[in-house]
Order: structure tokens, then sequence, then C-alpha cells
């Protein structure tokens, strides 16, 4: 379990934190549409976008870190510079863990190994992407994404593939508040997945297109309360 908590700023010195906003926002690709009219926003640092296979969860990723553009938007959070970490495995075969991480956003190595998550990734520093497992590739993309300085992360399917003894250590630390000031949105199909996670969770019901959304408080995975006005700038 982890225990330490990454040292933070002076008050002053932090950036404001950044939150989720999407306010009426209509998405297609060609003839078919994905969101009409969609507004959803939350004051909580991580958000999970939850509901199954194609219901937009990734697509909505993808809009929020601008590597799609709505048809039309009243809002939509963006921020310079954010991190994507797609399902598809995003890792160079021949490369090692060491060289990814190097790769793209410079990685502070004297930050990196203070970082609450090193030690699981350390084993994989010097060893080639070929040699891993898809849950070790994984964790280097992820530590990836925590260890840099992106203000805004969005996590498409984080945990798949990762064993359980991780992934309880992945949300030790983001309950720690090490990324508080940062907005983390992540999509799952499972309620597993959010298991002793403090969140904001969106409930997808797979028909398309999305206007309309269930959102709901957790505490530690245990849904605590329904959250009213999802359809409207909170």
């Amino acid at each position: 379990m982890i225990t330490s908590t990454p040292a933070r700023p002076p008050e002053h010195e932090r950036p404001q934190p950044v939150r989720l906003t999407v306010l009426e926002v209509d998405f297609a690709y060609g003839n078919n549409p994905v969101f009409c009219g969609f507004s959803a926003a939350s004051d909580a640092p991580v958000v999970v976008l939850r509901g199954p296979s194609g219901c937009g969860k990734t697509t909505l990723l993808k809009l929020l870190a601008g590597f799609l553009l709505p048809q039309r938007a009243r809002a939509l959070t963006r921020v310079a510079d954010p991190a994507l970490v797609i399902q598809q495995d995003g890792l160079f075969p021949w490369m090692t863990g060491r060289g990814h991480l190097n790769l793209g956003k410079q990685v502070a190595w004297t930050v990196a190994r203070a970082h609450a998550l090193y030690p699981m990734v350390e084993p994989l520093l010097g060893k080639r992407c070929f040699r891993m497992s898809y849950g070790q590739r994984r964790k280097i993309e992820l530590f990836g994404a925590f260890v840099r300085q992106h203000r805004a992360l969005y996590l498409d399917e984080p945990f798949n593939f990762i064993d359980h003894q991780s992934r309880a250590e992945i949300i030790d630390f983001i309950n720690s508040g090490g990324l508080s000031d940062r907005l983390v949105v992540l999509s799952s199909h499972y309620e597993s997945d959010i298991s002793g996670l403090d969140c904001d969770v969106i409930e997808f019901d797979g028909t398309l297109p999305v206007s309309t959304a269930d959102r709901y408080a957790y505490s530690a995975g245990a849904r605590v309360a329904a959250v009213a006005g999802l359809q409207g700038h909170e």
C-alpha cells in the first residue's frame, strides 16, 4: 500500500485545479451521431466514465484531449498538453521501458525516482517492451502519464490487464491527493475498476446518440450519492 504523499508547493504557487465541463456538445462520425446536446460537469478531480462498449466513453476522452473536434460545443474542458492513454498498446517493441519514458514530454528522473509508483515500474525500466506482458507495458504508459506534469489525464480503460496489487497501488496514489490539482478522467466497463476509488461516476446506458447520463459520487468505491444537475452547467 502507498503511504507517501508527493511534496506540494505552497498554496499561492499552485495552479487552479482543472475540472470537467462539457456543455451542449454535438459530435458525429459522419452520419452516425454519438453526442447530441450532451452536458456534464463535475468538481471532483477524478471522474469515471462508465458504460458498455460503444457508448461514447472513448470518444468523449478524445474530445476532451483535443484529438477530435465537436461539431458544436458551448463549453468543453481544454488544457494545453493533456495526456491521453488509449486502450491500444502504444509502446515500440524494441525500446526499453526507460526509453519510452524518455520520449515526448521530458521525465525528470529525480522526480520519477521519488514518485510513489516508481517501485512498480523500476524492474521494467531496462526491459524491452516485446519481453513485457501487456499489463507491464500498461504500467509504463500510466507511470509516464502520472510523472509528467500534464494538467489533465485522459485514461481509456487504464486497469485492463493490470494485476490486483498494482491496481490497488495506483488507486491509493490517486486517492492520496497527488493529482488533486489536475483532472483525471478514466473510462471503465466494470464496477471492480473503481473499487476503492474516490471519484464522480458518469454512467452511460449505451443508447446513441447520448444526450443525458446519470452522475454519482463514490467514496472508496462505494456509491454515496446521486448528483442532480448533470444536464446543465454546474
